[in-house]
């Protein structure tokens, strides 16, 4: 005779396990907290049947941030990883894309692929994070142009650099709510009066940008106020300010378009002291500050010593006003809208443990030969010791894990 699968894992877990006390959508709202990847959901599939159905749902993702890492792109059955991802990504409100080594073969295409499908179907997005995308500009950029309708956030970090500023006019175009922009451009290329006009009003954060002129920026910081303003490391417009009488003319044509600034990242060959005077006449506000340069003295031990200090965390290159508790945001960054990156999410690569135990599904299907029921029955009880004894606090330490993400999701 069979076991009673309920009764069996109660036995399994202990009275804290409780199945059948929670509403099925208690614990679809529960899991949108855990579930954020292929790694994710085979490692909480394997914890019950329950799970196994309940993280199939939609509402299980619904306003999480997911991730894809370059493994989703590998074909596994006939089919790419992301493919049976995506069409549960409905609701996520948060996707990071980690497309590294998708430049050539079948993952080049694969990315392309992955992209389009998460746009026509997650139609609630309001943050793209994309990754180490060497074919970004070509392939993602013309894909952003008209799909998610939500989006407030673009983060283009470590793709290939973009060829002009003129080519996110149509994405601004597209986005007039677009909240923040980090991308990388090429190291000639400059911001002309096009895309100053066409930047969406509610831009609060923009970086890493170089300007044609000090009277360019102007037109931009006409149109919205910004908090978080980085330019390029390579920027040539600043150089002004070296010069006699440079700082003050600059003050005049900008007037008061940075005094928002909350953190300010400035060109890697501007002197401490140029950095210290420009701060003081046109950031005020600035709380971080960043030069992408490691020399000798460093950073923020000169002019800047009175008023800030090191980020130890900073690599030398940062520092923050004195009297503040400024960091560095979940992504390295001065500035991230999000809480939780998916930084934490790199070294998750399924193991082979983790993946012999991904193949022993909780459904029964293919099983028609005789004890097949008894093998599948055997296997969900294997499955749930192995995650037992891997974690011996087992519900406590589940809930334990939901209010840190609880948390982090509210923040």
């Amino acid at each position: 005779m069979e076991p009673n699968t309920s009764e069996s894992l109660r036995t399994d877990y202990g009275d804290a396990v409780q199945m059948g006390e929670l509403p099925f959508e208690a614990w679809c709202a529960s899991l949108s907290f855990v579930l954020r990847s292929s790694h994710c959901l085979s490692e909480v599939s394997a914890v019950s049947r329950l799970f196994c159905e309940v993280s199939g749902e939609l509402l299980s993702w619904q306003g999480s941030s997911v991730c894809i890492g370059p493994t989703d792109l590998e074909l596994a059955q006939g089919h790419h990883r992301f493919e049976r991802l995506v069409p549960k990504w409905t609701l996520c409100e948060h996707v990071f894309l980690n497309f590294d080594g998708a430049h050539a073969g079948a993952r080049r295409a694969a990315a392309r692929q992955c992209l389009q499908m998460i746009a026509s179907r997650c139609s609630e997005v309001s943050c793209v994070a994309v990754r180490n995308w060497f074919l970004c500009e070509p392939q993602g950029l013309p894909v952003l142009h008209g799909t998610f309708p939500k989006l407030r956030h673009l983060e283009l970090n470590g793709c290939d650099q973009i060829s002009t500023y003129s080519a996110m006019v149509p994405v601004f175009e597209q986005h007039p709510t677009l909240l923040s922009l980090r991308a990388s451009f090429q190291p000639r290329a400059v911001a002309g009066e096009d895309f100053a006009l066409a930047v969406p009003r509610t831009l609060m954060a923009l970086g890493f940008v170089n300007f044609e002129s000090a009277e360019t920026l102007a037109i931009l910081l006409e149109r919205c106020t910004l908090e978080h303003f980085w330019f390029s490391a390579n920027s040539v417009f600043t150089n002004g300010v070296r010069l006699a009488s440079g700082l003050d003319c600059l003050k005049v044509v900008l007037r008061s378009g940075l005094q928002q600034v909350r953190t300010l990242a400035l060109p890697s060959d501007m002197p401490e002291d140029v950095c210290a005077a420009l701060v003081s006449a046109l950031c005020p506000k600035v709380e971080l500050l960043c030069r992408m340069r490691i020399g000798s003295p460093a950073f923020g031990t000169g002019a800047l010593a009175g008023k800030f200090e090191e980020v130890q965390e900073g690599g030398g290159v940062v520092v923050r006003r004195r009297g503040t508790s400024a960091g560095l945001a979940s992504n390295g960054a001065l500035w991230a809208p999000y809480t939780q990156g998916d930084s934490d999410m790199v070294t998750l690569s399924p193991s082979p443990n983790a993946q012999a135990q991904s193949k022993q599904a909780w459904s029964v299907e293919g099983v028609g030969h005789r004890g097949g029921a008894r093998q599948a029955m055997q296997a969900r009880h294997s499955c749930a010791r192995a995650m037992r004894d891997t974690n011996r606090q087992g519900f406590a330490t589940f809930a334990e894990e939901l209010a840190v993400r609880a948390a982090a999701r509210q923040q």
